[in-house]
């Protein structure tokens, strides 16, 4: 006996309408959007993360370095005829004679340690250069050496002297007036010799070629402030007038170094920028 299979169709089943199938697009298509949004948030987070870690390490390292050869140094010198003073060099020589030199430059971003050594005959037994950071922007990073100085009597006088090495720099007031005069073949910026300034002048170029040459600067008002820089450390001062021994000058150089690293493109740009001071060590 044949059996046959029954075709029974349901009448109150129906699929579904354009209206309905459209309204599941729709929401499928927010709720990917949505999802999608999520991930690139997470990405564009992790992305603007790691550029912050990366730019912080740059940093980081360069100021590490820096202030390690600095505190051995016997010698600094910045590049005066660059707008962010380097390359910047160290120098200084161990108990066994042997000489040191490394001079810190930016290049393309990199900022680079070239290490230099002598041995005691002079001959060079060493000269390797390694990168020790990526990303550093050279417009705002820059390096100086500065000293401050007090003069706190109208009189108060003290000399920037040729030593071994010729040397140019600023000088900047902060609080009341100097005379500045220059001798011999140095030079001072700006209109007159000698030169009054302020602390509304700004910083005046001056600058040192043969021994003998001086600057002097000396005080015209009361309780005078003020800094000035150098390219080259080994520079001697002179205290020539004070008048109560309150005249106070820093005896060695600051070095102002600043670094920024900038790591990727806008809008996951970090950047990063740090000022270090270091003072060298006692015997500079």
């Amino acid at each position: 006996m044949k059996l046959k299979r029954s075709g029974l169709i349901n009448i109150n089943q129906r699929g579904f309408t354009l209206i309905e199938l459209l309204v599941v697009i729709a929401i499928t298509a927010v709720i990917s959007g949505g999802i999608s949004t999520s991930i690139i948030q997470i990405i564009n987070g992790n992305t603007r993360s790691s550029n912050d870690m990366t730019a912080v390490r740059q940093v980081h390292e360069s100021g590490y370095w820096v202030s390690y050869d600095s505190q051995m140094a016997q010698s600094l010198s910045v590049n005066a005829s660059a707008a962010n003073g380097f390359p910047l060099t160290l120098t200084w020589t161990d108990w066994e004679g042997i000489d040191y030199v490394s001079i810190y430059n930016i290049n393309a971003g990199r900022f680079e340690r070239q290490r230099i050594e002598y041995n005691a005959g002079g001959t060079e037994i060493e000269n390797t250069t390694s990168v020790i950071a990526r990303f550093i922007d050279s417009s705002s990073s820059a390096c100086e050496l500065f000293y401050n100085f007090k003069l706190p009597d109208i009189g108060d006088e003290f000399k920037i002297v040729y030593a071994t090495q010729a040397a140019s720099g600023h000088i900047v007031i902060t609080q009341g007036s100097v005379t500045i005069t220059p001798s011999g073949s140095a030079t001072v910026a700006g209109s007159g010799s000698p030169l009054s300034i302020d602390s509304t002048s700004g910083a005046v170029a001056w600058e040192i070629f043969n021994s003998g040459d001086t600057i002097s600067i000396t005080a015209d008002s009361t309780d005078t402030f003020g800094t000035w820089t150098t390219t080259y450390s080994n520079i001697m001062v002179s205290t020539i007038t004070d008048a109560d021994y309150d005249t106070a000058i820093d005896d060695r150089p600051v070095l102002m170094f600043t670094i920024t690293a900038v790591v990727g493109t806008d809008p996951l740009t970090a950047i990063e920028s740090r000022v270090y001071e270091v003072i060298p060590k006692p015997t500079l």
